[in-house]
């Protein structure tokens, strides 16, 4: 992810997940780390004024990664999820003008054992969905003001047995009354009421 710094013109965050092998035969990030860019750096061309700073040191959700502005319109929310076979945490941080900080560890949502998610926000960020390969679809209501997700709607369950069809991809339309989905099958649509 790219989010222009809060109150800032010249500054940026960069935040990525790194991919590391287990014993599993799986590929899951362990770490979220963040670099701060100064565009006024080197005439102009810029440059990194903080490199690679852990955010998060824990195994998540491989693709589970994504940002919401604020309802202040300046500060943003970092959301991913954390891996584990029982578990339904989500991480929500607070980019503010003064850094990164007031982490919310969020029980909610479906647990699952599977990862390569896609987490995506609607236009106007009252709204998330979740999607994962083995067939998981949840929509969840966002409080932009305290970072909280609510109103869990699971479209589809993960099934128990054998994958029966990859989830790609979930986006919202433009007005945020359509969810997408890219699948191996046809793509289909659910209207949001």
């Amino acid at each position: 992810l790219a989010l222009p710094w809060p109150d800032s013109i010249n500054k940026y965050l960069l935040i990525h997940e790194t991919l590391n092998f287990d014993s599993n035969i799986n590929y899951r990030p362990k770490q979220i780390l963040y670099s701060v860019i100064d565009l006024n750096l080197d005439s102009g061309l810029g440059g990194v004024i903080q490199k690679n700073t852990i955010l998060i040191n824990d195994t998540l959700e491989g693709g589970m990664l994504t940002a919401c502005k604020h309802a202040n319109g300046r500060d943003w929310w970092i959301i991913c999820r954390r891996w584990d076979t029982s578990n339904d945490e989500f991480y929500q941080y607070l980019v503010t003008p003064s850094g990164i900080s007031n982490v919310i560890i969020q029980h909610i949502g479906a647990f699952t054992n599977q990862g390569f998610t896609t987490l995506n926000f609607s236009a106007d960020g009252t709204k998330m969905c979740l999607s994962n390969y083995t067939g998981l679809l949840e929509l969840y209501d966002f409080d932009r003001c305290t970072g909280v997700l609510s109103n869990l709607v699971t479209i589809q369950s993960e099934p128990t047995a054998a994958p029966y069809g990859w989830y790609w991809g979930c986006e919202f339309s433009a007005s945020g009354r359509y969810l997408y989905l890219s699948t191996n099958h046809p793509t289909v649509s659910a209207l949001i009421q």
